[in-house]
């Protein structure tokens, strides 16, 4: 292009965008900063925002939404800076939410990757490393007191890489369940 103009999209004017996601079904999920979730859906050509409701425990459960990610089995998954996390629910159009009245130590999550048997890892604030069995709802807080930022799985390898803030990055070894 010979220009910088990009076409502007009037639903998200002055709405700080956190992450973006293309699920399985060419829908564009869009977490924001304040504004709880957008979903737009390519094939239908048509919006939809998601906000906290209260005294709706199946709404979003937060409007600061931090990261989104979709697992093997084509669930979404959404994090927040406030309220835990939450996996979108398409056939009732909403939401499970799973914070710290289930048991969970934070609700500020920044970052969920999959492991390659269908469990759930968590980056947290103040409180490190968590899995989660997305079959059995068990959580697992893991040797990682630092402040996890971010996650990146290294599936064939089986290696889950961490970075921290002023931790550093360390490197898990989910087979052995070592740090190296």
């Amino acid at each position: 292009r010979s220009t910088d103009d990009f076409l502007r999209v009037k639903e998200l004017e002055s709405i700080f965008v956190y992450d973006i996601l293309e699920d399985s079904y060419g829908k564009l999920w869009m977490a924001t900063y304040s504004d709880g979730v957008f979903c737009y859906d390519l094939p239908q050509n048509r919006w939809k925002h998601y906000t906290w409701i209260p005294g709706d425990s199946t709404s979003l459960p937060y409007n600061k939404v931090i990261s989104i990610f979709e697992d093997s089995h084509k669930r979404i998954w959404f994090t927040t800076q406030g309220a835990g996390f939450c996996r979108f629910c398409p056939e009732a159009d909403n939401f499970v939410c799973y914070d710290m009245t289930d048991g969970f130590p934070s609700n500020i999550v920044y970052k969920i990757v999959e492991d390659n048997e269908g469990n759930l890892w968590m980056a947290t604030e103040r409180d490190g490393l968590y899995f989660f069995n997305t079959h059995t709802k068990a959580l697992k807080k893991l040797p990682f007191t630092d402040n996890v930022q971010t996650l990146y799985l290294d599936k064939p390898k089986n290696i889950l890489w961490i970075g921290t803030l002023l931790g550093g990055l360390k490197k898990y070894d989910l087979q052995t369940q070592s740090t190296q």
